[in-house]
């Protein structure tokens, strides 16, 4: 189920399943928290980027990740993965494929025990990635990297169903929860003000040369490419 953003008074701007319409005050906090909790965190790359205070600072990133600043693509997901059927395949069938996330960041939160989360070596290899119950999983996205021409990398990731220590196939269900941050639609991803940045990054709004996308033109972007839409 997925939740694009709520309304100041905390009320969904979609349908909702009468199954969950008691829970909307509940999700919508959490979704709440989840936001300021992605803008902390960029807070702390823009102190790693070292932008200067003139540039914003620790706050460069803040204004363009704030609802009330405009709308933007972040959506709330719950997600539910049924047990593996008796005929699954594991090297054909994937709960979910390989892919990266296309916003700014991506928290993701899972049940203690509930494993199958693998990521991309840069050697071309799948590790899987240890569930945390404690801690939040944070994937950097797509636009982040562009933003950043590259020097802060997207991660492919997939979800597998699970063995166990003797090989055996996971018979568990899976549930996850996914907060998938991105900026205002309107924010221009131009190159940041960063020395680090200049000096490593590769391609993307690093690169004087192309045109300045914003949020929103970068994520009908990357859906294009992965669904193979036409502009």
């Amino acid at each position: 189920m997925n939740f694009g953003e709520f309304t100041a008074s905390g009320e969904p701007q979609q349908p909702i399943t009468p199954t969950l319409s008691p829970h909307i005050p509940t999700i919508a906090n959490f979704s709440s928290l989840c936001a300021a909790l992605s803008r902390r965190l960029l807070r702390l790359f823009a102190q790693a980027l070292k932008i200067s205070p003139s540039a914003g600072g620790t706050e460069y990133f803040t204004s363009s990740h704030t609802s009330t600043n405009g709308p933007s693509g972040s959506i709330m997901r719950l997600l539910f993965y049924p047990a593996s059927p008796p005929d699954y395949n594991p090297t054909s069938d994937l709960r979910a494929g390989a892919h990266s996330d296309y916003g700014s960041i991506t928290l993701l939160f899972q049940h203690k025990d509930e494993t199958g989360l693998e990521i991309l070596s840069p050697q071309g290899g799948w590790s899987p990635v240890p569930v945390v119950p404690e801690a939040i999983c944070v994937n950097i996205g797509d636009l982040l990297s562009y933003w950043t021409g590259g020097l802060l990398r997207s991660t492919v990731h997939r979800v597998v169903v699970p063995t166990d220590e003797n090989g055996e196939l996971s018979k568990s269900e899976r549930y996850s929860m996914a907060y998938f941050c991105h900026p205002v639609d309107s924010t221009p991803l131009e190159a940041i003000p960063s020395e680090i940045v200049r000096a490593r990054g590769e391609r993307g709004a690093n690169d004087s040369e192309r045109e300045v996308l914003t949020a929103a033109e970068h994520l009908k972007s990357r859906l294009a490419a992965t669904y193979g839409w036409k502009s």
